[in-house]
């Protein structure tokens, strides 16, 4: 096998793990056969053999803060379990913070360490077709057999409203901002179906963290976007108002629950106030533990700080990433993942208007990814669940220019 399709089998395989979040997944049971496993396995020897295979590394900057983040997890959460101990939940699909420790070193930091060190321009490109795939393999499978949780939430294999909704909108950006203009026709019909999926989901955050995005966009492109950006709300506002688009897209998943905080009457609060609650207890711990509590330990923590209103879900964590860090690996890992995102929002925007002359340039559609799961991060999951702003980091990290090279004219 030569080197070039080694990688490119690895890819898939490194794709498809971070689809699944974790090394084992009982829900991927097929004959008794857990696929999950095996997909582990591969990736796992693959991965070996890829680093192993390293002769020298080079160290710059754009890794070190990345690699001293990750260094700061990998000691400061042992260090914490050893304090406050190890607190996993009985029930529920919440792995608690062990599992998600090891999901966490053996996915994300594998693959994005081979990103910095090995890829190039051609395999990038590879990737994210192949996450686009993910994107659009979860939206067939909706269709065709449409999951719904008992509130009536759009969900597929198992997966979370947030979590689908997320994939769906890495489809929209992807599509849209792919440097490649072949089948925009098609393209633009698949955005609209994501877009409808994601309405569906019910999920309120990632479409929040897209228009977000979206509004930049607008902002950095003015002269370009905006006739694009016009025909493209006056095509969905004539869709949904001369067909019977709308009615259809009400029947499908929870779409009314997306705009349930607004009427023709004006702003009508229906929040459980769930996450404002979940932001003061993440305050309240920082206080109290400035140097973390341990990965997994947040909820046992917050309910022991504050038992006035104890939470009982094996799901409750911060959602949101930096106060996540903060809480469970403290302020110094905090001050780490501020100055990666900082350096990393920088420097994608410094190699996109480097290149912006460039046709091939891979850049536009990087800057704005990491916009958006950047937002993501604010509102919505956890450590985990923020891979792919970690791969997306990782892409940009890269010292080679992710252009297509050109030849030279030999004299």
């Amino acid at each position: 096998m030569s080197k070039r399709l080694f990688y490119y089998v690895y890819i898939i395989f490194a794709c498809a793990l971070l689809a699944i979040g974790r090394l084992s997944d009982d829900r991927l049971v097929l004959e008794n056969i857990n696929i999950s496993h095996i997909i582990s396995c591969i990736y796992i020897i693959m991965s070996f053999v890829i680093i192993i295979s390293f002769r020298s590394i080079y160290i710059d900057l754009n890794k070190r803060l990345l690699l001293l983040f990750y260094s700061s997890i990998l000691l400061t959460a042992p260090a914490l379990w050893l304090i406050f101990g190890i607190f996993e939940p009985t029930v529920g699909t919440f792995d608690g913070g062990l599992l998600n420790y090891m999901n966490f070193f053996l996915i994300i930091v594998p693959i994005s360490f081979i990103i910095m060190e090995r890829f190039d321009y051609k395999y990038v490109k590879f990737m994210i077709i192949v996450l686009l795939g993910v994107s659009l393999l979860l939206a067939f499978t909706s269709i065709f057999g449409i999951t719904e949780r008992e509130d009536g939430r759009l969900g597929v294999l198992g997966g979370g409203p947030i979590v689908f909704c997320r994939w769906m909108q890495y489809g929209v950006l992807v599509l849209l901002l792919y440097p490649n203009k072949k089948w925009m026709l098609i393209r633009m019909i698949a955005v609209l179906g994501l877009l409808v999926l994601s309405f569906a989901t019910g999920s309120r955050g990632p479409l929040l963290a897209l228009f977000l995005t979206g509004l930049i966009y607008i902002f950095l492109n003015f002269r370009k976007s905006f006739l694009r950006f016009f025909s493209l709300v006056i095509l969905l506002f004539l869709l949904f108002f001369t067909t019977n688009i709308e009615k259809e897209v009400n029947k499908l998943g929870n779409t009314k629950r997306v705009f349930m905080n607004f009427s023709l009457k004006g702003f009508n609060n229906h929040s459980t106030g769930t996450r404002m609650d979940m932001i003061n207890r993440s305050f309240d711990m920082i206080n109290n533990y400035p140097f973390g509590v341990g990965a997994g330990n947040w909820q046992y923590i917050a309910n022991k700080i504050n038992n006035r209103h104890l939470m009982n879900a094996q799901n409750f964590y911060p959602h949101n990433l930096f106060l996540e860090i903060a809480c469970e690996y403290g302020i110094h890992t905090l001050l780490l993942l501020i100055l990666v995102v900082l350096y990393s929002s920088f420097l994608a925007y410094k190699k996109m208007i480097k290149y912006k002359d460039n046709d091939s340039s891979i850049y536009p559609l990087l800057y704005y990814l990491f916009l958006f799961l950047f937002f993501n991060s604010l509102i919505s999951g956890m450590l985990n669940d923020s891979r792919l702003l970690i791969v997306i980091i990782s892409f940009i990290l890269i010292r080679r220019p992710l252009i297509k090279k050109t030849k030279r004219l030999i004299k």
